[in-house]
């Protein structure tokens, strides 16, 4: 059957109508009927001529009426309200003013169950504010015999604790001041035998350093260097080890003679102390692979060359340019040249002896 609406061609519902105008019979009490029209009515604040919008104010002052509902209270403050007027941290405020932890000789003020946070957090992940974390004690001396400074953990100063914490006890391990420079006054510069003599003290990536009067530090090596062969030839001459021994602490002043970074580099590979080739940690190939891309570059595309040795051919397009292993000669039985730099004030000294 269908709507008995005329013009209407829908199923009938209800009533003989379609579902449309049998809920137009339901609003307005005729199948046809309609909303009445609506007269605009104006806002409700003085001298504005905008439409109302909701609760006789438009939508501008409605969503005035709307901020200072929902804004802190508090003078300056405008976080979102949080209860009886004011924002979660003025309210907190309110609550707990007045009151401090519970726990006693702790001036926190509360935050929750009558405890300080740093409390109430020890309370909930040990059952008890007073279990873990650490007793700091910020005021008097150091509790080491003989140390002035300010106790700043468990009543010790920084250094101290620090001892405690890395050798279990606060008077282990340190310095004693002056110590490393009467060693090396006393035994690195009349030293004269031909073993290595190995800094005991404090290095730096191996190498002995020491102290600075007025602040710093000086390489020892190369402080020995200057008191036994003199000032160096110019500010870029390194103090090179002749034993290669170097990173390894040594501070023999006879081990030692200046060189030019070259010269430096030329010791390092005679010594086999070199980072270069497969000795360098980032190396992903060795000498072997290299020779096998090069005798296959004119064989196969670099893209290939890089698939099947596993990088990128950037780096193949290095290798066949002899920019990267360039220094690589292309016999793999030929090895480098390693010859003995020439150093006019140490010819005379073989490096046989000073190798000890």
């Amino acid at each position: 059957m269908q709507c008995s609406v005329k013009t209407c061609e829908r199923k009938v519902l209800a009533r003989g109508w379609c579902s449309m105008h049998y809920q137009s019979w339901r609003a307005w009490g005729h199948p046809e009927g309609s909303a009445p029209a609506k007269i605009p009515s104006r806002c409700e604040r003085e001298g504005c001529p905008r439409p109302a919008s909701a609760k006789g104010l438009c939508s501008m002052h409605y969503a005035q009426l709307r901020r200072s509902r929902t804004t802190c209270s508090e003078e300056g403050c405008t976080k979102g309200l949080q209860a009886k007027g004011l924002c979660a941290m003025h309210y907190r405020r309110q609550r707990m003013a007045g009151t401090t932890c519970a726990v006693e000789d702790c001036v926190k003020v509360c935050q929750a169950g009558g405890l300080c946070s740093a409390h109430y957090k020890r309370k909930m992940k040990h059952g008890d504010p007073l279990l873990g974390g650490r007793v700091l004690v910020n005021d008097g001396p150091c509790s080491e015999e003989g140390c002035e400074k300010t106790a700043a953990k468990r009543g010790l100063c920084e250094g101290h604790h620090k001892r405690l914490y890395k050798y279990g006890s606060a008077s282990a391990g340190g310095t004693e001041t002056g110590a490393a420079q009467s060693f090396f006054r006393d035994v690195v510069v009349p030293h004269a035998g031909a073993d290595c003599l190995l800094w005991p003290y404090a290095r730096n990536r191996g190498y002995g350093v020491m102290g600075r009067l007025g602040g710093g530090t000086l390489i020892v090596s190369r402080e020995a260097c200057t008191v036994v062969h003199g000032p160096p030839p110019t500010p870029q001459h390194e103090a090179a080890h002749l034993c290669g021994k170097g990173s390894s602490g040594c501070v023999n002043p006879h081990h030692l003679c200046w060189a030019t970074p070259e010269e430096n580099e030329l010791h390092k590979f005679q010594h086999g102390t070199t980072n270069r080739g497969e000795t360098n940690g980032q190396a992903r190939l060795t000498e072997a692979e290299v020779h096998e891309i090069r005798r296959l570059g004119s064989r196969m595309s670099q893209r290939q060359l890089a698939a099947r040795f596993e990088i990128a051919a950037s780096q193949i397009s290095q290798i066949l340019a002899r920019k990267a292993w360039g220094w690589l000669s292309d016999d793999p039985e030929e090895e480098p040249p390693a010859t003995k730099p020439k150093i006019p004030y140490l010819q005379d000294v073989p490096l046989e002896v000073a190798d000890g």
